[in-house]
This record gives C-alpha cells, structure tokens and sequence, in this order.
C-alpha cells in the first residue's frame, strides 16, 4: 500500500521525513541510501537538503485508518508528492509489522491537558512516566519534541501507529 509523507510542516519548515525513515532502515546501507538522494536530485533538479545532517529515526507513522486496511503484513510504498506527476518512492518496498490503536484526546472534561491512549494504556501529559512515553512516541514518529506533536495533532484524534520496525508501545 502507498504510505505518503509530507515533506514540510504547515509552518513551511521541512520535515526530514526521508531522512528520518532512511535513519530508522538498518537494511538501507548507505550506497542504496545515496542512490534513493540522486535519483531524488536528479528527479527534481534540487539540491539535498539533508546533507551532513544527523536524523533521529522515524520508526513509524500515525494514520487514520477509517477503513482498517493497515494490518501486520501490508506491503509499504513509501512516497513524496502522492498523486501527482512528481510521485516518488523514497525508500523500497518495506513491511507493516505491527499497527497499534492510537487515540489523542483534548475533550476531556477533567483535564486541560490533552492524554494519549495506546492500546488502551493511558498517558498523561502532567505525569512524568506518561510525558515522557508521549516524548518518546513524538520523536519516533518524526517530531522534535511533544509539543510539535501536539501542534500537529491538535484535536481529538482515532488511528493506528504503523510500525515498519520492531518497536512497539
């Protein structure tokens, strides 16, 4: 299945994406990685942007999935600029090992704080253990810190956690 990324924030800043998921690939040796950057320069006539730079790895990705297609097994696409003339697979066909049920929810009449549910397994902002579960999760899908996570996610939100590696909550 075709996972797409975004390759900048709403804010405009880029997200590292690629770079990010390549960091989280121990298969993707650096002569494949180079080759994925020169097929993208040549693609797009650009200079890399993540040059030099030393990425955390994104080790998953959050998704609605309203129709439940995301299940362990799944073949992964994973692409830039979907659905257009300058679509581009970034890294090669990976598999879905696990999903886990997500949920971000502000609409909680006790609290002003937003809580995260993994699998059930609650986490709170204003406790130490779940700040710091909600951090983890936040830079492993790709994000500085919680609170860019929380700006992304700024509403209640239902999905599932798509892991292409081992790691799990």
């Amino acid at each position: 299945m075709i996972l797409p990324f975004s390759t900048k924030f709403p804010d405009g800043k880029p997200t590292y994406f690629i770079e990010k998921i390549w960091a989280s690939i121990p298969e993707l040796k650096t002569p494949y990685k180079f080759n994925y950057e020169e097929l993208f320069v040549n693609k797009f006539n650009v200079l890399w942007d993540g040059w030099g730079e030393s990425f955390k790895p994104k080790k998953h990705t959050i998704r609605a999935d309203i129709h439940n297609r995301w299940k362990p097994g799944n073949k992964i696409h994973m692409v830039v600029f979907n659905r257009s003339k300058n679509q581009f697979q970034f890294a090669p066909v990976l598999e879905c090992k696990s999903v886990q049920k997500i949920e971000i929810i502000y609409s909680n009449p006790n609290s002003d704080y937003p809580f995260v549910k993994i699998d059930g397994a609650r986490y709170n902002v204003w406790e130490k253990s779940g700040l710091k579960m909600i951090s983890e999760i936040a830079i492993n899908d790709g994000f500085k810190s919680d609170i860019d996570f929380f700006q992304w996610f700024n509403k209640d939100f239902q999905g599932k956690i798509i892991h292409w590696t081992d790691l799990r909550y």
